[in-house]
């Protein structure tokens, strides 16, 4: 059996540069979410990160900062990404995260997911950071080591 693996070109996590607010904005309609928020013109460094392939910014996560425990918020992503393309923005956007979280002097982080908008990003939380999904809810939690 022959399989063809297409290499992915590599994601870039960095924070919004001014006037990348309306990228979010519009990242977040096309997700499906209501627009609702303003003040994208302010500067959103370091409360939001980018994940960008090739200059094009496919992804946005809010990181919430807070001792004792960070909070990631809202995460937007390309609609027209593959699930495995989901995924590589995920795991770029969450290591970036968990470790801004960290140097803040985080111990714990917590989130919550939308499974309908985004199937299968629990499982990569799981799997990949070592959360725990504090059932029956959408909220997972992970300690932070320093």
């Amino acid at each position: 059996m022959n399989h063809t693996t297409t290499k992915l070109s590599p994601i870039t996590v960095r924070f919004p540069r001014p006037g990348e607010g309306q990228i979010i904005r519009l990242l977040m309609i096309a997700s499906g979410m209501v627009d609702i928020l303003h003040g994208w013109d302010s500067p959103l460094a370091p409360y939001w990160l980018l994940a960008a392939r090739q200059g094009e910014v496919i992804g946005a996560l809010q990181v919430c900062y807070g001792i004792p425990m960070c909070r990631l918020d809202i995460l937007a992503l390309d609609p027209n990404l593959t699930k495995r393309e989901r995924a590589q923005v995920i795991l770029a956007l969450g290591r970036a995260a968990v470790q801004l979280c960290v140097d803040y002097g985080a111990t714990v982080l917590v989130t919550t997911i939308n499974e309908d908008r985004y199937p299968g990003f629990g499982h990569v939380l799981q799997k990949h950071f070592h959360c725990t999904r504090l059932a029956p809810t959408r909220q997972y939690v992970m300690g932070l080591l320093r």
